[in-house]
């Protein structure tokens, strides 16, 4: 799969095996991390955990304000890690490494598209969202559908699928080094914990870690069977 051209070549290892790794991020083993979202969502909300959450952040409102980085970078490493890995793989001319760029923009694309899809449909009003009044009310609406309430926000959280999916993705395809695997679940679990204070509910970033945990492992399975076989070299 390598060439001369570096455009090229990420590009064909970002969309490889595409619609077979969407595919198996909700199909097979991996639907149990969808219906086990599911069923955590709807616990979390009746517990009334959800609300508990979000009035001890908004009555905190400092916490909010320190813990709104997470959303910058959970939009700058999707972009900036895998370009930053497949050109050093190139120059080192590793290509294991050179593949992983691609695989965790693949992971992160797929967040995406997954993530957008249940938005569509589910349009959960965010904490926001609500009237001064709201409560508990409209804290279990979801507003069944379709774009009701868009794609950006809502069930579930597309900044901590795309964390874990990238997060999960990069440990198992380097399953080996154990201070990587630390410096991702620890990435994952800041990106879940800033966008549970504001932007999500808590159940939003717990259904978001499952799926996102889900793809990861799929799409980290694709690449490695890829670079066994000498279908990914890209250097």
């Amino acid at each position: 799969m390598a060439s001369s051209n570096p455009v090229l070549d990420i590009l064909k290892m970002l969309f490889y095996r595409f619609g077979i790794n969407l595919f198996r991020s909700f199909f097979g083993i991996t639907f149990a991390f969808h219906g086990l979202a599911i069923l955590l969502t709807i616990g979390i909300v009746l517990t009334g955990l959800d609300w508990s959450w979000y009035q001890f952040f908004v009555s905190h409102g400092y916490l909010q304000a320190i813990f709104m980085s997470g959303a910058a970078l959970g939009s700058l490493v999707p972009i900036s890690v895998p370009i930053i890995l497949f050109a050093l793989g190139r120059k080192r001319k590793n290509g294991k490494l050179t593949a992983a760029g691609p695989m965790l923009g693949q992971a992160a694309l797929l967040a995406f598209i997954i993530s957008s899809t249940y938005k569509v449909f589910t349009g959960r009003i965010p904490p926001g969202g609500l009237p001064a009044t709201g409560g508990q009310y409209y804290l279990s609406q979801f507003r069944f559908g379709i774009f009701n309430g868009g794609i950006w926000e809502g069930w579930p959280s597309g900044h901590t699928m795309t964390a874990f999916a990238m997060a999960v993705a990069l440990t198992t395809y380097y399953p080996e080094n154990r201070w990587l695997r630390a410096g991702c679940i620890g990435y994952g679990l800041y990106i879940g914990f800033c966008m549970s204070t504001s932007i999500h509910w808590v159940s939003d970033v717990v259904a978001g870690a499952l799926i996102g945990t889900a793809i990861g492992i799929t799409v980290a399975g694709a690449f490695l069977t890829g670079h066994s076989k000498g279908q990914l070299k890209g250097h």
